[in-house]
């Protein structure tokens, strides 16, 4: 099918200021609350934000207990974003599954990106999201990558590379597919890899870039002895774990799941995801 969509939307902000007064000896609250004060020098200005998008949408595929088992997805869509930020946002969408008798083989390769003039110009995407990769949770994953050598800046940028390979197998369910047969219990096991990469510029691709001296010389922060990086290279990354989706009365799907990064020195880590398979 081919779908189409308008988006319009007002963004403003209002910073209040409560003052509230403490008895010094005593520590204890002399007036707990006042008339709060507007912070006009606090607040940005207002704007407007429209977008349209078209996209072109297949989808042949048989749902399981928790997410998908046989047939495949698609999506290739285009937005164009106008107003406060100008930029195109491009999604290529590909979802394959396989059922293999007692389990099914899912695979996803997945591309988003912002193009144009301002598509830098948001807040990045970050590619260790869980709905794209497990195992990357934030804090974990700057230390990590800071173990291994590289920088938690890999994995950010205004465009995202992402490959999954996923395989399912119906634990609890209807006795047609699943291994321990249920009547109201419906979950999956799950083993994964997942992999990608984020990038701003397709100049990254050919390397970091360095800041330079006066002389052209790579600059060396003396703290640390390394360089000082305008923007890293594009560096895949990659994590593998398990994990179990539990389909919560058809309402909610819930996945715990253990992940960790294949890079040296990186550990076990646990995530919770509330979304039905992809």
């Amino acid at each position: 099918r081919l779908e189409g969509s308008l988006n319009a939307s007002y963004y403003s902000n209002r910073v209040d200021e409560y003052a509230r007064y403490f008895n010094p000896v005593t520590g204890y609250p002399v007036q707990a609350s006042v008339q709060p004060e507007r912070r006009k020098e606090l607040e940005q200005e207002s704007f407007n934000l429209f977008n349209g998008g078209v996209a072109l949408v297949g989808d042949n595929a048989d749902f399981g207990l928790t997410a998908p088992i046989r047939g495949h997805r698609y999506r290739l869509g285009m937005d164009q974003y106008l107003g406060e930020f100008n930029f195109t946002a491009v999604n290529a969408d590909f979802r394959r599954y396989v059922w293999l008798g007692k389990g099914a083989l899912a695979f996803r390769a997945l591309h988003y990106g912002r193009y144009g003039q301002q598509g830098n110009d948001l807040f990045p995407l970050y590619v260790g999201s869980p709905w794209y990769m497990r195992g990357l949770n934030a804090n974990a994953a700057v230390t990590t990558l800071d173990a291994a050598g590289r920088n938690i800046n890999e994995l950010i940028g205004s465009k995202l590379l992402i490959s999954n390979l996923e395989f399912r197998i119906p634990f609890t369910g209807p006795e047609q597919l699943a291994l321990i047969k249920s009547k109201f219990l419906f979950s999956d096991l799950n083993l994964f890899i997942d992999g990608g990469m984020a990038f701003s510029g397709f100049a990254q691709f050919a390397g970091p870039e360095y800041t330079l001296d006066k002389n052209g010389e790579i600059l060396i922060n003396e703290a640390t002895g390394e360089p000082f990086v305008v923007n890293p290279g594009v560096q895949p990354i990659f994590t593998a774990g398990v994990s179990a989706r539990v389909n919560v009365f058809g309402q909610l799907v819930v996945e715990p799941y253990l992940a960790r990064p294949l890079i040296g020195g990186s550990s076990w880590s646990f995530g919770l995801n509330l979304l039905p398979g992809w």
